[in-house]
């Protein structure tokens, strides 16, 4: 299933439906099956995904980036997806699209994802990524819901609390 992403070609005329297909699939045995789970993260199922993330965003392909939210977040619930998901590259890649101008419901998915997987190293890589002053220009000049607003200081609180980033120089 992930080779059939790996080698979609974007301008076949069923090419949506496929991606709906296999990206259910991949989440149906994501969701299901540890083994599932495995074999999609030695195939390279998160920088893949992150890949026609952008993608989706770039051609506002609202269905598309909506599925591949949920297919990170599936992966973000279990051990392995996080650890993965955590590595610096994929932060950063995550930083760069809360950084770009999405919809708010798509920041509130990928702070959602942020929120989850927090630990004491992500949340250095999150401070060497500049995401927080990101944040707070979104705060003070983008109009976003409250709830997007929460979430952001949420995710500023948690990183700060009870960290050893207190004494980060």
């Amino acid at each position: 299933m992930v080779s059939l992403l790996k080698n979609l070609d974007k301008t076949a005329p069923e090419c949506n439906k496929l991606i709906k297909v296999v990206t259910s699939c991949l989440l149906n045995s994501i969701n299901e099956f540890e083994e599932g789970q495995k074999v999609a993260i030695e195939e390279d199922i998160i920088p893949l995904t992150m890949k026609l993330l952008k993608s989706s965003l770039l051609d506002k392909n609202e269905d598309e980036t909506r599925l591949f939210l949920f297919l990170i977040h599936s992966l973000s619930e279990f051990e392995l997806g996080r650890s993965h998901l955590s590595q610096p590259k994929m932060i950063q890649v995550m930083v760069e699209l809360i950084s770009s101008d999405i919809k708010d419901s798509t920041l509130e998915s990928l702070l959602e994802i942020m929120t989850s997987l927090l630990n004491e190293e992500i949340k250095i890589t999150l401070v060497q990524t500049n995401l927080f002053q990101t944040l707070i220009t979104i705060i003070n000049k983008k109009f976003c819901d409250a709830g997007v607003k929460k979430l952001i200081l949420d995710l500023i609180t948690l990183t700060l609390t009870n960290s050893k980033l207190l004494n980060f120089t």
